[in-house]
């Protein structure tokens, strides 16, 4: 962040460095996952009975109490922080364009993120270590530098120029419309409450060794 601001050598045609856009975006990345992260770790794993009674196994609401969980800490933070700053230092019609990109990606990680969620969240058992969790590591950190840094490359070079800006804007929400679509399409497994996760059975996690 700090080089960014002192860095100015990468502006054309007076659109900010792809450092100094990338700042919201890091932030919120971090923030959308580490908030995704926290749901998993339960509060008080023994107090969930009351959940498995009175919620509906076959509910589709998990995914969207989450969403509405990271939206509660991420809206404000965009609405009061991110586009008052770029507007003091950029003006408002380039706060209003960068808020609303960054608010677009933000979107469309919320939905990859809680894609799979089952869960109530603080209210369920933590999640067992499995064979691809380095690899999800792995994913989570290239995922940074794609949502970070590859966006805000792209972000600046679509602001120089405002018909480059009419043809990458449409592709933000028709990336959130794809994602919500293949969220609908899932099975009804996938979108079942879960309260502990399913332990493979230990002839598969011996097959899966010998492999």
């Amino acid at each position: 962040m700090f080089s960014a601001l002192t860095d100015r050598a990468h502006e054309i045609n007076h659109v900010p460095s792809a450092a100094i856009l990338s700042i919201p975006l890091t932030l919120g990345y971090f923030l959308i996952f580490g908030l995704r992260c926290a749901f998993e770790v339960p509060v008080a794993v023994r107090a969930n009975w009351l959940f498995r009674v009175t919620v509906d196994p076959d509910t589709h609401e998990c995914a969207l109490l989450a969403r509405k969980i990271i939206l509660l800490f991420l809206l404000p933070a965009l609405i009061l922080i991110c586009f008052p700053v770029y507007a003091h230092f950029r003006g408002w019609q380039f706060a209003l364009a960068h808020t609303a990109i960054v608010t677009a990606m933000c979107l469309l990680l919320i939905e990859i993120v809680v894609m799979r969620f089952r869960k109530i969240p603080f209210a369920c058992g933590m999640p067992s270590f499995k064979s691809h969790s380095i690899a999800a590591v792995v994913i989570f950190i290239l995922g940074f530098f794609v949502f970070s840094t590859l966006t805000s490359a792209a972000e600046q070079w679509a602001l120089e120029d405002t018909f480059r800006f009419f043809l990458f804007a449409p592709l933000l929400p028709a990336a959130c419309l794809a994602v919500w679509q293949w969220r609908r399409n899932l099975i009804h497994l996938d979108q079942k409450i879960t309260f502990e996760d399913e332990i493979a059975p230990a002839v598969e996690v011996a097959m899966n060794l010998g492999r």
